[in-house]
């Protein structure tokens, strides 16, 4: 099964072979640092990094609801991933005016999947226990790319009716003839590199931060050891004047036992 956030033929980008614990200081961080600038320059080169991509999907006000108590969950499928917004309660036209953002795996062929909830008496949004009022699907190739460009960077907006699982359009609320129970939705495709490049320049950020903490430790360190060896150097100075009064004074005492040996007695 192909692995979420890669597509077909496409390779991850490497990591570093060598663990940065292995190495010292400076050689951890120009590892790191040669990690995150070979992955922005093959970015700059291939135009994609990692191949991954996001759904932002805003979802506006609903329309002749049929119930009162609601609450929107937005996912890309066949992925598993969902986000949900807040429950809007007894309105049968609630606002939510939410974003959602959710990943998407392959742009050729992923759905958005925008279900409007049913919230239920525990009044705890669940969406595997709570009953789905109506769906909207969305292709991401019918949006995601623009018709006059290559790159993906398209996106739409509008009122959408919702459906039933049979494809049905979703009776609006009793009392408003001919009403559709519909959603105001704005979609739009973000591009990986987008993302990943934001990610990158955090990194890289937090590089150039660790390494001017470790510039300074061993500026620190390098004062430390200067401070050192000019202690140890008065020290040993201090030791050569102590050795040469020593032998001074042994010198003297052995004078003087040889001057109190020659006198008469």
């Amino acid at each position: 099964q192909q692995a979420p956030g890669t597509r077909m033929g496409a390779s991850p980008i490497a990591s570093p072979m060598v663990a940065p614990q292995m190495m010292g200081p400076q050689g951890a961080n120009m590892m790191m640092g040669s990690s995150v600038i070979e992955q922005l320059a093959r970015a700059l080169r291939d135009g994609d990094l990692g191949h991954q991509a996001t759904v932002e999907v805003t979802v506006g006000s609903c329309r002749n609801l049929p119930f009162p108590n609601s609450y929107a969950v937005v996912a890309v499928k066949p992925g598993s991933e969902t986000r949900r917004t807040n429950k809007q309660e007894r309105s049968q036209n609630p606002a939510f005016n939410e974003t959602l953002t959710v990943p998407v795996v392959n742009r050729q062929s992923d759905v958005v999947e925008v279900s409007l909830m049913q919230l239920g008496s525990s009044g705890v949004p669940d969406e595997k226990k709570d009953l789905a009022i109506g769906k909207v699907y969305i292709k991401i190739i019918d949006f995601g790319k623009r018709h006059d460009e290559k790159s993906w960077a398209g996106s739409m907006s509008g009122w959408m009716d919702l459906v039933n699982e049979d494809g049905t359009p979703v009776s609006g609320q009793v009392g408003v003839s001919h009403a559709k129970a519909s959603v105001d939705l704005r979609l739009v495709f973000v591009e990986a590199p987008k993302k990943r490049v934001q990610v990158l320049e955090i990194e890289m950020e937090s590089l150039r931060q660790l390494f001017v903490v470790t510039k300074d430790k061993l500026t620190g360190r390098e004062s430390e050891v200067e401070r050192l060896q000019d202690d140890l150097h008065r020290k040993t100075q201090d030791l050569v004047e102590v050795r040469a009064e020593r032998d001074t004074v042994r010198e003297e005492v052995r004078r003087a036992r040889m001057n109190a040996a020659l006198q008469p007695e």
